[in-house]
This record gives C-alpha cells, sequence and structure tokens, in this order.
C-alpha cells in the first residue's frame, strides 16, 4: 500500500493511522520522558547576549547553524545553545 516506508517506532501508518485506514483515536504508547526537553536553561545567554528565543527565531530546529554557541562569560550557566536550548535538542 505504500504506506509501509512511513513505518515509525509504532508500526506501519496503515495499521496506526486513522487517516490512513488503521489505528484508533487511542493515546500514543508511553515514552520515557527522562530525554525530552521540557525547559530552556534559565540565565543561559550566548557570547552575542542571545538567550533560547533567538536560536528559535534565527535557526532550524536542532540548531545545525548556530547550536555551538558557548555561553557568555557574564551567563550564569555554562555551555552551548545545544546544552541549553529545547530548541536545539530536537532531533531532525
Amino acid at each position: 500500500s505504500g504506506t509501509e516506508k512511513w513505518a515509525g517506532n509504532i508500526g506501519p501508518a496503515a495499521e496506526n493511522c486513522c487517516y490512513c485506514g488503521g489505528g484508533s483515536h487511542a493515546m500514543f504508547p508511553a515514552i520515557s520522558t527522562s530525554s525530552i526537553c521540557t525547559e530552556d536553561t534559565d540565565g543561559w545567554f550566548d557570547q552575542n547576549g542571545y538567550d533560547c528565543v533567538w536560536y528559535k527565531v534565527m535557526d532550524g530546529p536542532g540548531c545545525p547553524n548556530y547550536g555551538n554557541q558557548t555561553a557568555h562569560n557574564s551567563s550564569i550557566v555554562e555551555g552551548s545553545a545545544n546544552q541549553n536550548c529545547c530548541y536545539c535538542q530536537i532531533d531532525v
């Protein structure tokens, strides 16, 4: 049927997608939230003074262009945008 190529971690769309002719309106299987970023790190900003909001506007999901920017010397948090901004932790 062609939908097999879109199979993800819950199976083929033909079996799990209501629009594709399968599935139901039941909740998705529980997934571990331990690796899902839910909040940007408070107090982090980069060498240019930009916080995580800038990355959401100026970079793509996963921050492929600027995610390696490191914290400003006066930032209370160390590390890069990739480590501190949820938007930069999106798998693409």
